[in-house]
């Protein structure tokens, strides 16, 4: 029949065709509660699943890495992207104070951050060894900004 209408339809794999073969499937998770999207080649393209605090959603390049994601943090939700090997790069996550950005670099170390804070605004711009540089930061009496050696080393701050 072209149309079937049903009550209830249970299932582990959903497989679409076109010209006789598989071009994507939805399938279950195998270990956790979630469903799959897969390519014509068995290759996850999309997650939807269910995690410690909610829900989340990943997204996966051709060579089966995450390179997006979405879900449930402790203060709300958070946003990730990753590089072409699935190392994440991008943040963008909810904090008791508002929200918050890091980038980081190919390898994973975070090298810029952004965020609420209580009083205002935080920046923070960090070396490839993970020692903090430059700082910016509201405060109740004004703003504050300071730059420090390679090392960590604080250089100069203001006031």
């Amino acid at each position: 029949p072209e149309t079937l209408t049903v009550k209830t339809v249970k299932m582990e794999r959903i497989e679409f065709l076109r010209g006789g073969k598989t071009r994507v499937a939805i399938v279950v998770h195998p270990t956790q509660d979630a469903i799959v999207v897969e390519n014509s080649k068995g290759m996850p393209t999309v997650f939807f699943g269910k995690s410690l605090r909610g829900s989340s959603v990943s997204v996966f390049n051709n060579d089966g890495k995450i390179v997006a994601g979405m879900g449930v943090s402790p203060f709300g939700g958070d946003v990730s992207v990753g590089n072409n090997d699935g190392e994440p790069v991008a943040m963008i996550s909810a904090s008791k104070d508002g929200g918050g950005v890091d980038v980081a670099n190919n390898n994973g170390k975070t090298v810029a951050w952004m965020g609420a804070s209580k009083d205002g605004g935080l920046v923070g711009v960090y070396n490839n060894d993970g020692e903090t540089v430059a700082g910016m930061s509201a405060e109740k009496d004004g703003g504050r900004l300071a730059l420090f050696s390679h090392t960590g080393r604080l250089l100069w701050s203001a006031p």
